[in-house]
């Protein structure tokens, strides 16, 4: 509890011993990797087209918690949450304003989705092209086209979603990644994106390992941009979202 209450004073530093690392290529070696959105978002700008993969492939995992179901699984009459990459938008004149007619994919299918002018108004931020959205709204049959289509009610980004519904923000931690000076590089990046979501250290050691629930002061945004951080001080594997059952 004091340790909590002490935000863990240095950032572990009160429970977990740590070493200087005198290693002076310790910089380099911790110079940000290419995740897969920078590589899909290079070849879009240089081929004009993806090849490496899909930009949802990244985060395929944590959209099913918003949208359980791929494009190419959905049914018409049924309302629900669809995820995808905004890969067209066209805007129509009408006599109540401006409505958007939008192209998602997921990589497993493509659907029209139809924001009406109230909601284009309210959204309009968010639809643009190459934009990861998810979509509230009813599926239903496009009898000229024969496909399925959806009419969208709201949209949100995955950022939006996940802070709305994340309930802790869990690291793993061991010892060599502590004797490996990376501490003071977290404080930085968890300092850079202050919020609510709380965050749970847990320390593994081969002796056992040991949940620490760290303090008010450490709370963030889980953004992209974050995580990313996090994934590369600690390792992929050891950055998880608990969200809410």
């Amino acid at each position: 509890a004091a340790n909590e209450a002490a935000g863990m004073g240095d950032l572990f530093g009160e429970v977990i011993p740590t070493s200087g690392s005198g290693d002076p290529y310790r910089d380099h070696r911790r110079a940000r990797s290419w995740t897969l959105r920078d590589v899909l978002a290079g070849e879009k700008e240089s081929l004009g087209s993806f090849l490496s993969g899909h930009p949802m492939d990244e985060f395929e995992q944590e959209v099913r918690k918003f949208s359980p179901r791929a494009i190419r699984d959905l049914n018409a009459g049924s309302k629900q949450w669809v995820a995808g990459l905004i890969v067209d938008v066209r805007l129509v004149k009408t006599q109540r304003g401006t409505m958007a007619v939008l192209q998602l994919d997921d990589g497993t299918g493509q659907i029209e989705a139809t924001a009406y002018s109230e909601i284009y108004d309210q959204h309009r931020d968010l639809l643009v092209k190459d934009q990861i959205v998810l979509a509230d709204g009813r599926l239903q049959m496009d009898d000229f086209r024969g496909q399925l289509s959806l009419r969208a009610k709201s949209f949100t980004t995955l950022e939006q979603a996940r802070s709305s519904r994340v309930l802790e923000l869990k690291l793993g931690l061991r010892p060599d990644i502590v004797e490996a000076g990376v501490t003071s590089e977290l404080k930085r990046a968890l300092s850079s994106s202050v919020g609510v979501c709380p965050i749970v250290v847990e320390y593994r050691q081969p002796a056992g390992s040991a949940l620490i629930k760290m303090g008010e002061r450490w709370r963030v945004t889980p953004t992209d941009t974050l995580l990313d951080q996090l994934k590369e001080l600690v390792g992929h594997d050891c950055v998880e979202l608990i969200y809410e059952r």
